[in-house]
């Protein structure tokens, strides 16, 4: 196919093993005026496939700017990130001579849990989310990210914080409070579920003190009247 892309092309040998290394033979006329090889070959390699995976359309190689602030930066040292446009983490897998896999990362949370575990899937989230908000210059605290995070994926699967994620939660009135109230009322009532009152949401409705923060207390101070 390379061949046949150009007809100055006469021949292409690839390392079909490992993809490291291509060899290209190109003859041109003599007649032919100056040849900018350079310009020349990152304009047809721009545009021809040497190899592709299932499921990444595009690549993007930039230099790792952290690890360099983390080493020495005179250093010669240089590391590199390698960007694409879709993902196949699978597949990336079998060039463990070239990636660091201990460091491959998807921004698709669904994948992460499914190749790394949930764990993966819940620090993935907090980064996301934290990079959604950091494009805007907001800080938000670690703690309320991790809590998020830990709600959204504690079922040991990842689902969403909202009325379809809530499907799951054991307390009726958490559910009735959020979001559809009649639809969580009438299931509750059909299937005779329980409320304990343990949720903030549960107590809030009922007129109680909530068990958490100052409410978490059972030891309280005498007032004089």
């Amino acid at each position: 196919n390379v061949c046949k892309h150009a007809e100055y092309i006469q021949e292409y040998i690839a390392d079909l093993d490992n993809n490291l290394w291509c060899r290209l033979t190109m003859i041109f006329p003599a007649t032919q005026p100056r040849i900018d090889l350079e310009s020349l070959i990152r304009s047809e390699t721009s545009r021809t496939p040497i190899t592709s995976i299932v499921g990444i359309q595009n690549c993007f190689i930039a230099e790792n700017k952290e690890y360099r602030a983390k080493t020495n930066k005179d250093s010669n040292d240089v590391e590199y990130i390698l960007s694409t446009e879709g993902e196949n983490i699978n597949a990336l897998m079998t060039y463990y001579q070239i990636f660091d896999l201990r460091r491959i990362y998807t921004n698709n949370i669904h994948r992460m849990a499914q190749i790394f575990g949930i764990e993966a899937a819940n620090r993935t989230l907090i980064r996301e989310i934290n990079r959604v908000f950091g494009a805007y210059g907001i800080e938000v605290d670690y703690r309320h990210l991790s809590l998020l995070a830990d709600y959204m994926t504690y079922e040991g699967v990842y689902k969403p914080c909202n009325r379809l994620g809530l499907r799951t939660n054991a307390s009726p009135l958490q559910k009735i409070t959020f979001e559809t109230s009649t639809t969580y009322l009438r299931e509750a009532l059909l299937h005779g579920e329980h409320e304990e009152l343990q949720s903030p949401s549960s107590r809030l409705v009922t007129g109680r003190m909530v068990q958490c923060g100052t409410g978490a207390f059972d030891i309280l101070t005498k007032l004089s009247s």
